[in-house]
């Protein structure tokens, strides 16, 4: 983020998620996917992605 309060995200993890608040925008979880030119698109995540996120990461521990 620059002292605009602009931001920014830029990865080679697909589906890499984060988190921006501003004094503009409210908490909001983004979802980068990477193009093969190397630009990349930021979208909202959806409730239905939030919800399997954290349904994926509340399960139990497996003992291998």
């Amino acid at each position: 983020m620059n002292n605009k309060g602009e931001w920014g995200v830029a990865t080679n993890i697909a589906n890499f998620s984060f988190v921006v608040a501003t004094e503009k925008e409210s908490l909001t979880v983004y979802r980068v996917h990477p193009q093969e030119d190397g630009t990349m698109i930021h979208e909202k995540a959806t409730q239905e992605w939030l919800d399997e996120y954290l349904r994926e990461r509340m399960k139990p521990l497996e003992v291998k």
